[in-house]
């Protein structure tokens, strides 16, 4: 195989555009046909903690990436059916920073140029905090939906986040009703002490 070269930014000819690619808060690399890494932004460099003269191909970069060989392999034929064509879709795939901390990340794929020019542009999202935030606010629905006493959960504006049964029961209202009213409409006069309880 060629001496591969170090990962550069775009050939875009444009120095704004190199500019642009490497501020972005993204993930972004790029592989050629020849499944070299040609592209690695500042964003994944340091994000990532990649050396870009270690990972200067799609095998390497994959190896650092993703530790485990099987799963490995399925991101590498995955960039593999990339580069020939096959369907362009959105993937979310768990990988290693270089301390050994798992990040999901949602990667979009843009191919770009014909046969010998063919770019696969890879741009990632980091979607880790997101995802446990979404999980943990699963699993605090689940607890409340099983409590018995009537529960209420507003932001400082007075707008309803959450409304147990047992809210329900005491106060007449269904969970979707309940979320479309303020908290000061629900708790209108003659119920100030229950607003404050």
């Amino acid at each position: 195989m060629d001496e591969l070269p170090a990962p550069v930014l775009l050939d875009c000819g444009d120095s704004i555009y190199e500019s642009l690619l490497d501020r972005s808060g993204a993930l972004i690399y790029a592989i050629d046909r020849h499944e070299r890494v040609r592209t690695l932004n500042r964003r994944m460099q340091t994000r990532m903690d990649l050396d870009p003269q270690q990972v200067s191909s799609l095998e390497k970069l994959a190896a650092f990436l993703y530790p485990d060989p099987t799963f490995r392999e399925s991101v590498i034929l995955t960039h593999r059916r990339l580069l020939t064509g096959a369907p362009l879709k959105d993937l979310e795939w768990v990988l290693q920073t270089g301390q050994g901390e798992p990040r999901q990340v949602r990667w979009q794929f843009i191919l770009k140029g014909q046969e010998e020019d063919r770019l696969l542009i890879v741009i990632g999202d980091d979607v880790t905090d997101r995802r446990k935030l979404e999980q943990w606010v699963r699993l605090q629905n689940a607890l409340l939906s099983r409590v018995q006493e009537g529960i209420i959960v507003a932001d400082p504006l007075g707008r309803v986040l959450h409304w147990t049964s047992g809210a329900e029961r005491i106060l007449g209202y269904a969970p979707r009703s309940a979320m479309e009213r303020p908290l000061a409409q629900i708790f209108g006069p003659g119920r100030e002490q229950l607003q404050q309880e």
